[in-house]
């Protein structure tokens, strides 16, 4: 999935000869969430955004070329989560979430061995149903969008939002690229739901 909003992303903003160009922008966007992160488990984690780097530039035209025609208005933002197993080593996020335009696209791909290829599936799902199915517990993607349709930075104190101290789980990187071209990202260990936030 996260290969899917790169290419999204880069085919917006800069044409089909940028989309190295715009991938390598989000790679420092989270290299950076990553080394100023107030977790400490991101330490160590700058491998896995290189892998990921790789998977978008490599994986994104077969995902959405059929999409990219929609795509006219440079004036969208772009909010992107991409999910990462912490059990498995030098490997892509297992779960990309895309929204643009409120339409969410979720990319899941299951890793067939170290370099055995991968299974991809992919869902679209209008955001407005998906918050109001998750109202209770918002996803980490409708989190970010209402929390910055509101105003608030992405980066304001990531660890609202996760625990270091779990004991399982993964770890996700938020991203969001606002129409101006800023992009925000941030880190987070082990996303918790609302309920569970309480009892930190």
């Amino acid at each position: 999935m996260k290969t899917v909003i790169t290419t999204l992303i880069a085919f917006m903003f800069y044409g089909c000869s940028g989309i190295a160009n715009i991938n390598q922008k989000i790679y420092d966007a989270q290299l950076k969430a990553i080394e100023q992160s107030p977790y400490k488990s991101a330490n160590g984690k700058s491998p896995f955004l290189k892998v990921q780097r790789e998977y978008r530039l490599n994986r994104s035209l077969p995902l959405i070329e059929g999409k990219l025609k929609e795509i006219s208005n440079i004036n969208d933002t772009l909010w992107m989560t991409e999910y990462f197993d912490a059990t498995c080593w030098d490997c892509p996020s297992t779960v990309t979430n895309l929204m643009l335009r409120d339409t969410v696209y979720t990319v899941t791909w299951e890793i067939l061995g170290h370099k055995g290829g991968a299974t991809y599936n992919v869902e679209v799902n209008p955001f407005h149903g998906l918050s109001r199915d998750l109202r209770q517990e918002p996803s980490e993607l409708v989190e970010i969008v209402e929390k910055t349709r509101d105003g608030e930075p992405l980066t304001r104190n990531p660890l609202q939002y996760g625990d270091d101290n779990c004991n399982d789980g993964g770890y996700t990187i938020a991203t969001v690229i606002y129409p101006d071209r800023k992009i925000e990202a941030i880190y987070v260990r082990c996303w918790l739901p609302l309920s569970l936030r309480k009892l930190k």
